[in-house]
């Protein structure tokens, strides 16, 4: 499982450590003449945030699919719940039939291989 840190503490811990002999503290525009702390302080206030939302199941009649549900993926795909099995259908598949595809979720993003 993978541990996963909080943004703003991490900042705030670095910046007391990084900026305490900088004149006037951090200040994005100018410490990049300052000090070379300023590019990993902007590394972090730009990492992308993860997602720790649990996928859960959605009403299709209620909250049907769009692209932006398939396209994190990679793909136009979603799991649907039709007739008490899975399957892997296109989100649009489950917007045009909700009564054949009552619930739907999207599917994990694809893992990440190490090469």
């Amino acid at each position: 499982m993978a541990d996963y840190i909080e943004r703003e503490p991490l900042l705030k811990a670095f910046k007391e450590r990084c900026c305490q002999d900088c004149p006037g503290g951090y200040s994005r525009q100018q410490c990049h003449s300052w000090c070379d702390a300023a590019s990993e302080i902007e590394m972090i206030e730009n990492a992308p945030a993860v997602n720790n939302t649990p996928q859960q199941w959605q009403n299709s009649r209620l909250h049907p699919p769009t692209e932006a549900d398939a396209d994190r993926t990679g793909g136009i795909i979603v799991w649907a719940a039709a007739s008490k099995h899975l399957d892997v259908v296109f989100w649009q598949n489950v917007v045009l039939c909700p009564e054949d595809l009552p619930f739907w979720m999207p599917a994990h993003e694809p893992s990440k291989s190490k090469e």
